[in-house]
């Protein structure tokens, strides 16, 4: 399972400091209990079209013995790229500024990549537009309405 943590830096700053990197020690979302860390691994992350090698430490609840992914909030799950990039693929192709290709190029990603991502935001757009709505609402944000394009809904309120 992974977390992702509210990390300030950026993927170079942090893929410059190795291990060194200090990261929260969060309570496990499984039983709420204490963890303690349990090594890691290295990823890479593409960002700024540039490939850059991560540490993401691991922790390990002892009360449920289950192991989570500390992941900066950067990174994406089970995806080279960086969060930044892919939400301004998706943003640029769902508010109609230009097409996948061309903003796939802007972004220095493989037009193939960003059409998967145009796709699967689409695909859940609807259900996207409406937790993003509901959560700025409960932080106090202003609510936002509904548009009657899902895609730019769910930008919108993103």
């Amino acid at each position: 399972m992974s977390m992702v943590w509210p990390c300030p830096l950026t993927a170079g700053a942090y893929a410059s400091m190795g291990r060194a990197v200090q990261v929260p020690r969060p309570e496990c979302p499984s039983c709420s209990s204490p963890v303690v860390f349990w090594s890691g691994y290295w990823r890479y992350v593409r960002w700024q079209e540039r490939e850059r090698k991560v540490f993401i430490p691991r922790v390990r609840c002892r009360a449920c013995g289950v192991t989570h992914a500390l992941l900066p909030a950067f990174t994406l799950v089970r995806r080279l790229d960086a969060a930044e990039t892919a939400g301004r693929v998706i943003g640029q192709v769902a508010c109609g500024t230009c097409g996948v290709r061309p903003a796939a190029a802007a972004a220095g990603v493989p037009h193939t990549t960003a059409r998967g991502w145009v796709r699967r935001f689409a695909a859940r757009a609807g259900e996207l537009a409406v937790s993003f709505s509901a959560l700025a609402v409960e932080l106090g944000g202003e609510v936002v309405r509904p548009l009657p394009d899902p895609l730019r809904f769910a930008v919108a309120a993103v």
